[in-house]
């Protein structure tokens, strides 16, 4: 069965970027998305490289399951994440925090963990090695409310 071992795994918590604009393509509102819970606390981010953006070849796009992007991973982080998709790593981000939006902050933001593992484990299947490893590690990640 495969499997990601211990030690083989990186994580780090960011904010996404660019919740507040619309998807390319299908115009979609990331703010509207998000109002309507496309995404919540536990749930589990697809990230993919998008080598071809024309802004930056680096650019990584946070999408849910379903493949509806919510975000970017941001810009100076991007590139680690891109060479480890890149090179076939098992990569996503958990969704740790929604933040709500405020008179401070007029946007719902998203903050994640973001996760590289040397594993041959689909990404569906590496969710509870990624709380496996975070708890090892240390991390107090909050579980999906059920």
């Amino acid at each position: 069965m495969p499997t990601a071992s211990p030690g083989s795994m990186t994580a780090f918590p960011t904010k996404l970027k660019g919740v507040s604009h619309s998807n390319p393509g299908d115009g979609a509102v990331r703010q509207s998305l998000l109002e309507n819970e496309i995404c919540r606390r536990g749930d589990l981010l697809k990230l993919q490289h998008l080598a071809d953006n024309p802004y930056d070849r680096n650019a990584v796009a946070a999408k849910t399951q379903s493949g509806i992007q919510v975000a970017w991973i941001p810009k100076e982080r991007a590139p680690e994440v891109a060479n480890a998709l890149d090179a076939g790593k098992s990569c996503g981000a958990y969704v740790y925090e929604i933040r709500e939006k405020t008179e401070q902050h007029p946007h719902i933001g998203v903050s994640v963990y973001v996760f590289m593992a040397d594993s041959d484990l689909p990404l569906e299947d590496i969710r509870q090695e990624f709380l496996d490893w975070a708890k090892r590690e240390g991390h107090e990640i909050p579980l999906q409310d059920v």
